[in-house]
């Protein structure tokens, strides 16, 4: 079937606001996620040869948490799928954006992943890179649950992620944290550390096992403490 394709095409200053509710139904532009969804606009979109979204503004209302909104300003999003790469499903993407809270630097995310209907994400996979700087870790806890407790820290780091099945291939990270205080059990004192710099390395090994065995996942890491 024959459709429109566009060399290029640019989106001036949207603004998105994504509300989850109490009960943890997500809204998107007011339209609930729970639902059936349509997906040709926005694998039209993928079938471009370059999608460009300039200075848009997303915000994040999680009311479930009953926080503060968090919002991310001056949004910029290039996506490229050149014929070449669309043969293949192939594209490439880069986004950078300030955040309303944690760090006055922006945040820069880059990647490729191959898949060509948003609908079927579970066959997509593919490259991530984040690169985050000078953030307070402490103060992202009001959207995000840590493992532990972090109750200080500033910390700069570059994560490459490896994705495909909707699983977590392998992450390697290089992070730098400064003043770093941590909480393990509510009647322990505090771990106080310095200096964390180094290298996290980590890999899913369950990448195939026999038939009829309970699928185990291990992975690695290492770091150093200064």
């Amino acid at each position: 079937m024959l459709e429109p394709y566009l060399d290029e095409l640019v989106i001036q200053a949207p603004e998105l606001t994504i509300r989850r509710i109490a009960s943890g139904e997500i809204f998107v532009a007011g339209i609930s996620m729970s639902g059936k969804s349509n997906p040709d606009l926005t694998n039209w979109l993928l079938r471009q040869g370059k999608l460009e979204i300039k200075q848009a503004k997303i915000v994040w209302l999680d009311e479930k948490r009953n926080a503060a909104s968090l919002s991310l300003d001056n949004l910029n999003l290039t996506v490229l799928s050149p014929l070449w790469r669309g043969l293949v499903k192939n594209h490439t993407f880069s986004l950078s954006s300030a955040i309303s809270a944690g760090t006055s630097n922006p945040i820069l995310v880059s990647g490729s992943f191959y898949g060509d209907d948003v609908s079927q994400t579970e066959k997509w996979h593919g490259k991530i890179t984040l690169q985050l700087k000078n953030a307070n870790l402490a103060a992202f806890k009001t959207w995000a649950d840590y493992p532990v407790d972090i109750q200080s820290g500033i910390g700069s780091a570059n994560i490459s992620l490896d994705f495909a099945s909707h699983q977590v291939q392998s992450i390697t990270s290089n992070v730098n944290i400064e003043n770093l205080q941590l909480q393990t059990k509510p009647d322990a004192s505090p771990i106080t550390l310095r200096k964390l710099a180094g290298n996290l390395n980590w890999k899913n090994l369950n990448k195939f096992h026999l038939v009829g065995t309970t699928p185990k996942k291990f992975g690695h890491s290492s770091v150093l403490i200064i």
